[in-house]
């Protein structure tokens, strides 16, 4: 409910009606539905034209977590089938010091610590050869993707583990990179009519503006993501931790992970000094040369055309860099943080990065950011309103089960009159479609126990004013993230190295590659890279309060 300490001048509930209702009370004939074109969620595509997703897995006794002293070697093979997850495999070792107990495939985990069982490959009984096939569960399936299961071969000798290898994708063709789906142009926007072609029938009413305010309650890293992972055709990024356990000698790998024991998490104080002398590469990046990092290769993107350039070439605000196919079949939009961050698994569906820090923000209450939205005559067509962006003073209001409450007030962060931190845009509501035009914008962003500033320009913004089932609009920023003020942050959330599982040396020599906004003059070098967020919003009375100014709410 609205603080009653709030003088509240001008007050808009909207109601979610009827269609008949909403026709009536718009004084509007208009049959609908027409579907909204905002970037929210696009079907994640299976691919099955690409045929099976190929796996392999190098058997040696130097992938075992503790000494081995073995000549034994042996490769699998394995097709995953896209329709039934159907999951075959053919397994050859020799030269094993013993007879074999069994041949698995185990999991979830990296290189360098062990995990139970998830697959037996030897029903029957081990065996120098063998074949055989099981139906993966979803959860199976994303610790495959996520390059956290590997073979282990099991011996009278060495009960725990002779012969290991990590399993990897084999990587797409360029024949299949190149066969990889987009969609169809983007058609131009219908205007809506009723069945028989006529433009809707406006009654000649007055209407007075409104203003719509919302509370901001997710923001994420907007990752186009396929069922089978295949815009990362080399199969997940490589993190940190197991960079650190292949650099080390046989004799530290036993010492420094006691043979396994030390989980990735326990032992990421030790993992990124990993420098020439010892040096923290996190807060050092260019003092070691990691493997080059597996990127996004995909066409799909959510995102914005924020240089006005379909064909990738530089202009004076951005650095010649690949477009990607919005997922509306938009051509020339620019999200290079997609594909820098695309191939972790931490900013992956179902990666721990936006959501942890999500649910920091909901229960610490710090960085909340409002929306407010002014001048809006008709909630579906808008050609004139206002956007602002805010930073609120209050916490969220949640309810006994940790949900965010519609309907409260969010005191906007003044200082001297004016909104301490934010910034107004112009925009439009097309179709229930709130599109804003460029701005830059600075916010404070809390997240996973650190503080940067969100610093976007050209900064743009989609939002569905229809709420979803879950009573949220749902929407997609875009802009220009400036560079310093992103790595500022990644350095802040190098104690989450091993849960998000990224390499920070190979993340700022890509990044910095890939950077593609505003130039430097003296350089040439891009200062900011292009990204996209998907966001949501819960109705809120947004409130402006200071003590040269009578009191207004939003809604």
């Amino acid at each position: 409910m609205p603080n009653p300490a709030h003088r509240l001048v001008t007050v808009y509930a909207a109601t979610i009606m009827s269609s008949a209702a909403a026709v009536l009370m718009l004084g509007v004939l208009v049959l609908y539905p027409v579907c909204a074109s905002a970037q929210i969620v696009a079907p994640a595509p299976a691919n099955l034209h690409l045929g099976p997703v190929r796996f392999y897995a190098e058997l040696s006794a130097g992938e075992q977590t503790a000494t081995v002293a073995s000549a034994g070697q042996g490769r699998a093979e394995f097709a995953l089938d896209r329709q039934t997850l159907s999951f075959s495999w053919r397994v050859n070792v020799d030269k094993l010091t013993s007879r074999a107990l069994g041949i698995s495939v185990n999991g979830p985990q990296r290189p360098g610590t062990n995990a139970g069982v998830q697959i037996d490959l030897a029903p029957r009984g081990a065996a120098s050869r063998l074949q055989g096939s099981a139906v993966l569960t979803e959860a199976q399936l994303d610790y495959l993707l996520a390059g956290r299961m590997y073979v282990n071969v099991r011996t009278t000798r060495y009960p725990a583990g002779e012969l290991r290898g990590q399993i990897q994708r084999v990587p797409l063709t360029a024949e299949q990179i190149a066969a990889l789906p987009e969609p169809p142009p983007l058609r131009a926007a219908a205007v809506e009519t009723s069945p028989a072609g006529v433009r809707p029938t406006v009654v000649a009413t007055a209407r007075k503006a409104r203003t719509l305010g919302y509370v901001i309650a997710n923001w994420d890293n907007a990752i186009y993501e396929s069922r089978f992972m295949d815009e990362c055709p080399e199969g997940p990024a490589i993190g940190n931790d197991e960079l650190w356990w292949r650099g080390l000698s046989r004799a530290d790998k036993d010492k420094l992970t006691d043979k396994g024991l030390v989980q990735p998490v326990d032992r990421r104080f030790v993992s990124v000094f990993r420098g020439p002398t010892g040096e923290d590469v996190c807060w050092n990046p260019t003092l070691v040369k990691d493997p080059p990092l597996r990127t996004v290769k995909a066409k799909v993107a959510y995102g914005f055309d924020l240089d006005g350039r379909s064909d990738g070439r530089a202009t004076p605000k951005s650095c010649a860099h690949s477009n990607f196919v919005g997922v509306r079949g938009e051509r020339g939009v620019d999200n290079q943080m997609y594909r820098l961050l695309g191939c972790y698994y931490g900013w992956r569906r179902n990666g721990v990065l936006d959501t942890f820090g999500n649910e920091e923000r909901r229960n610490s209450g710090r960085g909340v950011i409002l929306l407010e939205i002014k001048g809006v005559t008709d909630e579906r067509n808008s050609p004139n309103v206002e956007v602002g962006f805010y930073r609120a003073t209050d916490p969220y209001q949640i309810d006994s089960a940790g949900r965010i409450l519609p309907w409260a007030s969010y005191r906007v962060d003044m200082q001297a009159g004016k909104p301490r931190y934010g910034a107004v845009a112009r925009g439009r509501i097309e179709n229930g479609v709130l599109k804003t035009e460029p701005l830059s914008l600075k916010l404070p962003f809390y997240g996973n126990a650190a503080y940067a500033e969100l610093d976007l320009k050209d900064m743009r913004l989609e939002l569905d004013l229809k709420p979803a089932k879950d009573g949220k609009v749902h929407g997609l920023v875009g802009g220009y993230y400036d560079f310093d003020k992103w790595w500022e942050y990644m350095l802040k959330l190098e104690f989450l190295i091993a849960t998000g599982d990224w390499s920070c040396p190979a993340l700022y020599q890509a990044a910095r590659e890939l950077a593609d906004g505003y130039p430097d003059p003296r350089t040439g070098e891009c200062t900011a890279i292009s990204s996209a967020f998907r966001m949501d919003a819960l109705p809120a009375f947004v409130v402006h309060d200071s003590a040269d100014a009578p009191v207004r709410a939003s809604r």
